[in-house]
């Protein structure tokens, strides 16, 4: 694993900003909680319930205030501005709205301008996400980001190397994927067809052999004036 930490990749971080690595660090930290997600195949209502769950995160991100509560026992509100402005900021999705009548199916509402849900992570845990290890851009455009971090379960706390997909906008940058402890399984396809973003210190290298054969004949044909003619 720590193999794919130290991948020669120039395409990333040559033109990734100090302010870039911020912003993605920040992303990533207000989802880091919900452990694995992945834009081409998810459950919009888990989606929902974890973000939800793991809301107080999002207060990273979010520039309203979440307004959160617990009324009647286990159930707990939380402002829809906050979860609709904390869903497009992180996933640019429009958050779902189901009505009341849905509470008990699938564990939460939204009405009067708050979400009601249930339920949440009964037992304790604790991520700290620490740095971006490494980054790549992915042929459909994305940038692969792999990242260190640690897991506390409250009794064991493990360092880890995670991944998350991220793409950029006129909004900023968002996550398309995030897989906590990854395994990396998707490292191979990505590497097989890695288009290197044009950069002035890669563009430099691509003239190399060009500049190697131009000096060659140059010495061949001084060596031919001097020793020949």
């Amino acid at each position: 694993m720590i193999l794919f930490i130290y991948i020669p990749v120039y395409a990333a971080e040559s033109s990734l900003s100090k302010s870039d690595k911020a912003e993605l660090l920040t992303l990533i930290k207000c989802c880091a909680d919900i452990k694995d997600y992945d834009r081409n195949n998810y459950d919009m209502d888990k989606l929902m319930r974890d973000v939800l769950y793991t809301h107080r995160n999002f207060m990273l991100l979010s520039s309203f205030h979440p307004e959160d509560r617990t009324i009647n026992g286990d159930l707990k509100m939380c402002s829809e501005r906050f979860i609709s402005d904390s869903m497009q900021k992180a996933f640019r999705i429009d958050a779902k709205r189901p009505d009341e009548r849905q509470l008990s199916d699938i564990g939460y509402c939204n009405a009067n301008g708050y979400y009601y849900y249930y339920g949440g992570y009964t037992r304790y845990f604790a991520t700290d996400v620490h740095s971006i290890a490494n980054t790549f851009y992915t042929p459909d455009g994305s940038l692969y980001i792999i990242f260190s971090n640690s897991f506390n379960d409250g009794i064991v706390k493990k360092d880890e190397y995670s991944t998350a997909t991220a793409k950029h906008d006129y909004n900023g940058w968002y996550l398309t994927s995030i897989h906590m402890n990854s395994d990396f399984t998707d490292m191979p396809q990505y590497l097989s067809a890695i288009n290197e973003q044009y950069t002035e210190d890669t563009g430099m290298r691509r003239y190399f052999p060009a500049l190697i054969i131009l000096i060659a004949a140059v010495l061949v044909s001084i060596i031919i004036r001097v020793y020949v003619i």
